[in-house]
């Protein structure tokens, strides 16, 4: 029977060190190392908190920049969640860059998910979910959030 895949740091007790992260993630760690790494060499800022709505730790991916007359702007550009064996980052995309999103260059199975993203709700941005397990798996992701820093 396949092993059920559950969201982990549900315990606003125990944030998420480097010990509890290796814990959860296990051979996965590599990848989220990697990841943040890339992150870092974007100018990602990773800050983690305890959300009380989804009772679970969260890293939010924010990104910030100086506008043209030096005013100090951030946007929100991903969250990450550990789950058993794996991390999920999720995007979140306005409907009127979908378009761009496609013509990216990703594999044709991520552009297939682009196209099929629902709204959600009244909202006027879709969802994008990885599931990361392998190093591998962060390259159409980083190309997706490459583009998300540009939509300031």
């Amino acid at each position: 029977m396949d092993k059920v895949h559950r969201q982990l740091l549900r315990d606003p007790g125990i944030p998420p060190t480097e010990e509890v992260l290796k814990e959860a993630l296990g051979p996965s760690m590599k990848a989220f190392e990697l990841f943040l790494q890339k992150l870092q060499e974007e100018e990602i800022q990773v800050t983690w908190r305890y959300y009380e709505d989804g009772k679970s730790w969260l890293a939010k991916g924010l990104y910030v920049w100086m506008g043209p007359r030096g005013g100090h702007h951030e946007t929100t550009l991903l969250w990450v969640s550990i789950w058993s064996g794996f991390f999920k980052a999720t995007l979140y995309f306005p409907e009127k860059s979908r378009k761009q999103l496609i013509s990216l260059p990703v594999v044709d199975a991520v552009k297939t998910r682009i196209q099929e993203a629902q709204k959600m709700g009244k909202l006027r941005s879709f969802p994008m979910v990885f599931e990361v397990r392998d190093p591998v798996d962060l390259e159409d992701l980083t190309t997706l959030i490459g583009f998300k820093k540009t939509l300031k």
